[in-house]
């Protein structure tokens, strides 16, 4: 599992945390890239993703340039592409998305990226999306919890079950090797699984699947929020 770190964290109080500020996803990400706040810990039980997060005394601040770069691979962008626009190596995109993901706490290669970091992209892009659910706050160490339900709900009436089980894992980060390992499964039956959910979604991979994933998840809760209005 890319993500080991347990999700548990006991609340106290709340008293020095706005509700939404621990839990509006665009404010978020722009605490995220300002360098106020670390995503200390990600994982996964079910079908939400949960984090860890914590204040930083002091900012850490990023190269603009690299996290243009992050920010495009978030958005579901090619790092190809990123790197021909930006006139760089695919090489140095990926190095800019390492070495922002450090800064924010998480030593992730980009292609383990948490569904939650581009949730939160895509929100502060505007995005509709539903606030995370806050799960603990801890005054003390500054830290908070919170969890977000992983946004593929919407792709469950369009698949099998193995299929709709390996798109939840691709979506939550987890590689091939990782899901054939917990499914106990060989690389090749997960890939035939991928490829069979790839076609009747429509689309050619994991970028686009996470991407997908957002915007059905997005959709489902403007019209769920427009029923309730």
């Amino acid at each position: 599992m890319p993500h080991q770190t347990s999700p548990c964290l006991r609340a106290t109080t709340t008293e020095s945390f706005g509700v939404a500020r621990c839990t509006d996803l665009a404010q978020l990400w722009r605490g995220l890239r300002a360098g106020e706040i670390a995503l200390v810990s990600v994982s996964y039980v079910d079908s939400r993703c949960f984090a860890v997060l914590e204040e930083r005394p002091v900012p850490n601040r990023f190269s603009p340039s690299a996290l243009a770069c992050l920010e495009r691979v978030l958005s579901g962008d090619a790092r190809k592409v990123v790197a021909i626009d930006s006139n760089v190596h695919e090489s140095t995109v990926s190095q800019h998305c390492a070495s922002v993901l450090r800064g924010m706490g998480q030593p992730t290669q980009p292609h383990q990226i948490p569904i939650l970091l581009v949730m939160a992209v895509y929100a502060a892009r505007g995005l509709p999306l539903p606030p995370a659910r806050l799960e603990g706050v801890c005054p003390r160490t500054a830290r908070w919890v919170i969890s977000v339900e992983l946004p593929v709900r919407t792709f469950r009436s369009r698949l099998s079950n193995a299929e709709w089980e390996v798109a939840r894992m691709l979506v939550a980060s987890y590689s091939y090797a990782q899901i054939s390992r917990l499914r106990g499964t060989a690389v090749s039956t997960v890939a035939n699984q991928l490829a069979g959910a790839f076609r009747k979604l429509g689309i050619s991979g994991k970028a686009e699947l996470r991407t997908r994933a957002v915007h059905e998840f997005a959709d489902a809760f403007l019209r769920a929020r427009e029923a309730c209005s």
